[in-house]
């Protein structure tokens, strides 16, 4: 508490923070936040919530009308003793996209945004479409995570603005994250004079001032002098972000009369970006078809602009890839143009493909991937193996042919087979004894046996 005559110029208390993710049992960031300014009775403690612990973070954050208790960490006059409270290592934080194509005949891309921290912290995402690196409410996206643990986090973007407009083709993404690792909320009660604020980190890393961050949602405006208190300097994701805030408050009539403001910043703040680009290839289709003993892989564009090619890609799993041709793009081109590609060697059973398109200027897409089954004549693939439940046959014209299970004695065994198309079957046999089976498969003169692993 303070009383009218404590807020000198440089008045302001030091707050460490236990890092309790570490080894050390005593590690800490320190901050100092000053307060300075005319004064008057006030009531001033820190956090790790905000005015309240029992809600959600976003809630519990807010500021509020009435008094709020929630005192958590000791505050110093002066630096404390850094021999007792030790200074914590500095945390990390990195981010990596993943950008994909949208299946066509969807316009435009999406991505997934992998963010790693070392500690706990709360992680603003902004999806900046128009290059200005400032949140433009309609327009860009911003995406507000707690993460309680140290981590990898995914958050996923749909490709489209805040107005739900896919974003156009050759459109420059900034993605930023602003991580505040282990917020420290500064609750102040009952502040009805003029006051600055200022949050600086001591350690770890530099001495500087900190971003700071701000929430009125929840207090009346009415009867304020002036109305337009409180001011700061500048507008952030998360809420008003300046060195300064000054509440502009004049006595009894004054913003913090019988208020809780609360400020808050990170124990440690740090910022990452990575940038992407919506690429200008506009898709059609993108198709496969298994053909006598090829598969036939076609797609088109609508438009294309600086496009120097595709490569066609193939797997077993889609998962690991391989390289299996290259058909060039048009550069740039206002009319559809398709495109089509011969795999002359097939992997019996299904077989993976996506596309790798790419600029003269080295950037690259991928398609979504599609799935084409290829069975050659005759050829059988019958999966999975071993098996547990259901096995399946696939083969052309597979009701015309015969299906036949033995054990391990050579006796025939009953089983439940399904149709499931022209070139499908399957079969349940979940009911059978674990042990080595023998698969007949018969047509016309020709007979295809295999020997199957029914496990538990």
């Amino acid at each position: 508490m303070a009383d009218s005559y404590s807020f000198h110029n440089d008045f302001g208390f030091y707050v460490p923070v236990d890092n309790t993710f570490t080894g050390a049992s005593d590690d800490y960031f320190v901050k100092r936040v000053r307060l300075e300014g005319s004064g008057g009775w006030t009531n001033f403690f820190a956090n790790m919530d905000g005015p309240r612990n029992d809600l959600s973070f976003e809630e519990n954050r807010k500021s509020r009308s009435g008094t709020s208790s929630n005192y958590q960490y000791p505050l110093f006059i002066s630096d404390p003793d850094p021999d007792i409270w030790k200074t914590t290592a500095p945390p990390t934080a990195s981010l990596n996209i993943e950008y994909l194509a949208k299946t066509p005949p969807e316009i435009g891309g999406e991505a997934k945004v992998n963010v790693t921290v070392s500690l706990p912290a709360i992680v603003d995402v902004l999806i900046d479409l128009n290059g200005n690196l400032t949140y433009d409410a309609g327009t860009d996206i911003l995406i507000s995570e707690k993460y309680e643990t140290p981590g990898t986090y995914q958050i996923n973007w749909n490709g489209e603005d805040a107005s739900g407009n896919p974003t156009p083709p050759d459109t420059e993404v900034e993605v930023v994250a602003t991580v505040v690792f282990f917020p420290v909320h500064f609750p102040i009660h009952d502040l009805e004079q003029s006051l600055g604020i200022t949050v600086t980190n001591i350690r770890p890393g530099a001495v500087e001032n900190n971003n700071i961050f701000w929430d009125n949602s929840l207090i009346p405006r009415t009867g304020i002098t002036p109305g337009d208190s409180p001011r700061s300097i500048a507008v952030n994701t998360t809420g008003v972000q300046g060195p300064d805030h000054i509440w502009w408050a004049t006595g009894d009539n004054g913003f913090g009369n019988n208020v809780t403001i609360n400020t808050w910043a990170g124990s440690y703040f740090t910022e990452v970006r990575e940038n992407f680009r919506i690429l200008p290839v506009q898709w059609l289709y993108f198709r496969g078809k298994s053909i006598e003993n090829r598969v036939r892989i076609e797609w088109a564009t609508a438009k294309e602009k600086d496009n120097a090619g595709f490569d066609i890609m193939r797997s077993r799993d889609a998962k690991n890839w391989e390289k299996i041709g290259e058909e060039k793009g048009k550069g740039d081109s206002d009319v559809p143009v398709a495109y089509q590609f011969w795999d002359t060697q097939p992997m019996v059973g299904p077989n993976y493909y996506r596309l790798r398109q790419f600029d003269f200027d080295g950037k690259e897409e991928f398609t979504a991937v599609i799935r084409v089954d290829f069975i050659p004549d005759w050829d059988i693939y019958i999966y999975p193996n071993p098996v547990q439940r259901e096995l399946f046959i696939q083969s052309k014209d597979i009701d015309e042919m015969e299906v036949s299970l033995f054990d391990p004695n050579g006796k025939a065994t009953s089983f439940f087979p399904k149709v499931m198309d022209s070139d499908k079957m399957s079969l349940d046999i979940s009911a059978l004894d674990a042990g080595v089976y023998i698969i007949q498969v018969k047509k016309g003169e020709k007979i295809y046996s295999k020997k199957v692993i029914k496990s538990n």
